[in-house]
């Protein structure tokens, strides 16, 4: 029992004694986001849902392109049975603070039919926590249709999401 306890604190202090990751080229990863209902965005059909996600970023410096898809399914009040949406977003990195712009587009299947929405866009703000090669990306969202429609900015209208990614 002794060895046990003596190997765990060995563990605990290597864990704790390894810096963050070296600037890698690429991160992978999976997350979850929460959509508010949106107000001034006709494109998105998110009303307090959930979705999942998986992300790829390339790295180049302190700045990153980004790929992902979210995948929402049951949406709570309307007749939406599914949404998957593609997204890019330009990052840019500040030791552990992340901002930048992303367009977006969702694929909606309803009772009708299925199309794509038009293009719309977000703006990103967060922050990581880095641990080896993982990390913890927490952000917020904010979702808008056009660049004109900032000016009507909603506290409300902001999502989150949280994003546990592997640098390799």
């Amino acid at each position: 029992m002794k060895n046990i306890s003596i190997i765990s604190l060995l563990l605990i202090f290597c864990a704790a004694s390894v810096g963050a990751a070296p600037k890698s080229s690429s991160r992978v990863g999976g997350g979850v986001r929460y959509h508010t209902a949106q107000d001034t965005v006709v494109a998105a059909p998110f009303d307090n849902d959930v979705s999942y996600g998986l992300l790829y970023e390339y790295h180049e410096g302190e700045t990153f392109w980004q790929l992902g898809v979210n995948y929402a399914t049951s949406m709570g009040s309307n007749d939406v049975d599914s949404v998957i949406t593609p997204e890019v977003n330009l990052v840019f990195a500040d030791k552990l603070w992340r901002g930048g712009v992303g367009v977006l587009s969702s694929y909606i299947k309803d009772e009708v039919g299925s199309d794509w929405t038009d293009l719309y866009y977000q703006l990103i703000l967060g922050l990581e926590i880095p641990v080896g090669k993982m990390s913890l990306e927490v952000l917020a969202y904010y979702v808008f249709d056009d660049f004109n429609s900032i000016k009507e900015f909603n506290f409300n209208e902001i999502e989150v999401g949280a994003w546990l990614m592997y640098a390799f």
